[in-house]
């Protein structure tokens, strides 16, 4: 979340070129910019455990802001739409993930928790199609009522997940 300091505009950064939009019908807000965590060049398990904490407890932070932005977006706007409840799921989904990452780092299992990344980026493959095609509420009832996502196509006619990996990729 950002505000102009200027105008005192308030918007969201959206992509990897930092544009922003503005969100004129959803009144609430949570910060983005976070601290960068990197992992330290050691073999010093006291720092690398140190580290694993630091990410442990950013994940726990995010999963806080998900649900408050669950708890948001439902009071939020004027009633509920069909890309309301295509973004709960994905929420939910995002939040039983991080529960399952969270447990199997904590138990060490670090093979099964480096299989829970790939849904995660499944999530947001599908939350920014959402945004690709020219209606984000009837691509949404399209895929609550079966259409797969890569049968749909964006506002240039191309297919949505394929134009979705390509900005993953940038």
């Amino acid at each position: 979340m950002i505000i102009h300091e200027d105008s005192g505009e308030v918007g969201w950064f959206v992509g990897n070129d930092c544009d922003v939009i503005t969100l004129s019908s959803r009144t609430y807000w949570a910060y983005i910019n976070e601290k960068a965590l990197s992992i330290p060049d050691t073999d010093d398990e006291k720092v690398l455990s140190d580290c694993l904490q630091e990410y442990m407890l950013k994940l726990q932070y995010f999963e806080k802001k998900i649900q408050k932005l669950s708890e948001c977006m439902m009071a939020s706007g004027k009633g509920t739409y069909p890309l309301d409840y295509f973004i709960a799921g994905i929420l939910n989904r995002s939040l039983s993930l991080i529960y399952g990452f969270d447990t199997l780092l904590r138990s060490a299992n670090f093979i099964g928790a480096l299989h829970l990344v790939r849904p995660h980026l499944d999530n947001y493959l599908r939350l920014s199609a959402s945004w690709l095609v020219k209606n984000p509420h009837d691509f949404a009832k399209d895929v609550w009522e079966g259409t797969t996502i890569r049968n749909i196509r964006d506002r240039e006619g191309k297919n949505v997940i394929l134009q979705s990996k390509y900005e993953l990729a940038k």
